[in-house]
């Protein structure tokens, strides 16, 4: 007997036989086992396989009936794994964004608290410098552009010198400043601002050749640690509380 080929499957099972039949036309579409279902059609017990399917027709029909709910089933679970998939993949882009909102919320609101505390600077420094105003930058950058033609200080101090986030000055009705005040502003601090103060208050000092004294200011009260990284590195740390600025 010549090897029948797929084109055969259905004319090699007898007409009565319906239950073998839907099996048959079930699993053919599967490639990887068209030619297993091939053999076995025509294997010498398949006789007994059409018996066998009519005497448990119905058992076979529930089992097909079961097949095709957990076919659909399937294909739900399979969209919804696939969904929760894509909704898993984008979870990172989803926290990049939110980071990158949260950072720049977090430096609106640091920066609107920097310019309220400037605003307010003869109130906060009162008590360690008389009639705080807001220092003439330019007059300070004018030493600085000639300490770095003359070769004084180097390209990075120089920028150094231009950072701090307030330059405030005493004597505001003199001519020339009796004293300076570098003041960093920070909601929430570490020694990092600390160093920041006392190296540009350092630098402007030695550049202007005016006293100076460096401050950081923050929002909240801060660990008891920050008051002895602070009186090693010269630096006053002073509370400026504004509600409008809290978490």
């Amino acid at each position: 007997m010549a090897t029948p080929t797929e084109a055969d499957l259905m004319d090699l099972i007898p007409p009565e036989a319906e239950i073998v039949r839907r099996i048959v036309q079930e699993v053919r579409q599967y490639p990887r086992i068209r030619q297993p279902l091939l053999r076995f059609l025509t294997a010498d017990d398949f006789d007994e396989l059409i018996a066998m399917s009519r005497e448990n027709a119905d058992g076979i029909k529930l089992i097909l009936e079961r097949m095709g709910v957990v076919e659909n089933r399937m294909g739900v679970m399979e969209e919804r794994l696939a969904s929760v998939e894509e909704s898993v993949a984008r979870i990172p882009v989803i926290e990049s964004a939110i980071r990158r909102i949260d950072g720049s919320l977090g430096q609106l609101r640091g920066e609107a608290y920097e310019d309220a505390c400037a605003a307010e600077i003869i109130g906060i420094l009162d008590g360690y410098m008389d009639e705080a105003v807001l220092a003439d930058r330019e007059k300070i950058r004018g030493p600085f552009l000639d300490a770095r033609r003359n070769g004084l200080i180097s390209r990075e101090q120089f920028l150094d010198g231009n950072r701090p986030d307030i330059i405030a000055r005493a004597g505001q009705d003199a001519e020339e400043a009796e004293a300076l005040a570098v003041v960093e502003v920070s909601i929430t601090f570490n020694r990092e601002d600390l160093e920041n103060a006392a190296r540009r208050a350092e630098l402007i000092g030695r550049v202007t050749g005016v006293p100076t004294a460096a401050y950081l200011v923050t929002l909240y009260e801060w660990p008891a640690e920050m008051d002895t990284a602070a009186r090693d590195l010269g630096v006053t740390i002073i509370q400026h509380f504004l509600p409008k600025y809290a978490d």
